[in-house]
């Protein structure tokens, strides 16, 4: 789901849309709450870092 926020604010942004920072702040807010699930910190790093979408998130 975060990957969404992600490309909506990309497409919000690219358009000039200022909805675009607020969309990219819940998708920061909705991934960040996902990724506390995580005990393990590698499995968790590998969740913000390697899933497309979420890198762009955490900017």
């Amino acid at each position: 789901m975060p990957q969404l926020y992600a490309a909506v604010g990309r497409v919000l942004g690219a358009l000039g849309d200022a909805r675009a920072d607020d969309v990219l702040e819940v998708g920061r807010a909705v991934l960040l709450e996902q990724s506390d699930r995580f005990t393990d910190p590698d499995q968790r790093r590998r969740f913000l870092e390697d899933v497309p979408g979420h890198p762009e998130l955490l900017r």
